[in-house]
C-alpha cells in the first residue's frame, strides 16, 4: 500500500484484514493461491463494469471474493459492551434489510444509487463507502451471465456489536 510505505518507509507485509479474515474462515489451511486486488476510488458503476470484465475467470474455477461490511460506522460501536448485550442499531438494521431486499429483487439500479435510496446510507457508511462498494465488484462478476437471475444465498446473518454481519454468496 502506497500510503503505508510513505508513512513507514517500508511496504506492509501480507494481506489486508478484509482479505485474510474471511480467507482464514474459508480456507483455514491457507492452501489456496490468492491474488489480492486493490483499486483507487472509482464510481460504483465502474466497479460493477470491472467485475463484469473479470467474470469469465469464474468459468476457470477462480473464486472472486469481495470482502467488506454491510455497514461501517465504527463510531457507533461500543466495544466495551459484549456484543450480545448491545442492541441492534435501527439504522443498521434498516440499511441491511434494504440491501437484502434490493439484492433479492435484483434491482441493480437501486443498489448503484444506494447513497440516495438506502435508508440511513450516511450513518451506515459515513466514510467513502468502500467497505460496502466492493459488493459491486462481486455483483458485476455474476451479472455477466446473459441476464439470467442471480443465485443468492445469505449463509451468515444476524448482528454483532449492533451492526450486521451479513454474508452474501452469489453464483
Amino acid at each position: 500500500m502506497a500510503g503505508v510505505e510513505a508513512v513507514t518507509g517500508r511496504a506492509k507485509p501480507g494481506l489486508e484484514h478484509t482479505t485474510w479474515l474471511p480467507l482464514r474462515e474459508l480456507f483455514p489451511l491457507a492452501d489456496v493461491p490468492v491474488l489480492e486486488l486493490t483499486f483507487p476510488y472509482r464510481p460504483d458503476v465502474e466497479i460493477l463494469a470491472l467485475g463484469r470484465r473479470l467474470s469469465r475467470l469464474r468459468s476457470e474455477g477462480i473464486l472472486i471474493m469481495a470482502s467488506g461490511t454491510m455497514t461501517h460506522n465504527l463510531g457507533a460501536v461500543d466495544v466495551t459492551q459484549p456484543s450480545p448485550d448491545m442492541p441492534v442499531l435501527p439504522w443498521a438494521r434498516d440499511f441491511d434489510a434494504w440491501v437484502r431486499e434490493s439484492l433479492l429483487a435484483q434491482d441493480v439500479d437501486a443498489l448503484l444509487d444506494w447513497r440516495r435510496r438506502a435508508p440511513a446510507a450516511y450513518l451506515a457508511h459515513p466514510d467513502d463507502g468502500a467497505h460496502f462498494r466492493v459488493l459491486f465488484f462481486a455483483l458485476g462478476a455474476v451479472l455477466e451471465g446473459g441476464g439470467r437471475p442471480i443465485d443468492l444465498d445469505f449463509p451468515i446473518e444476524g448482528f454483532e456489536h449492533g451492526q450486521p454481519k451479513r454474508c452474501i454468496q452469489m453464483g
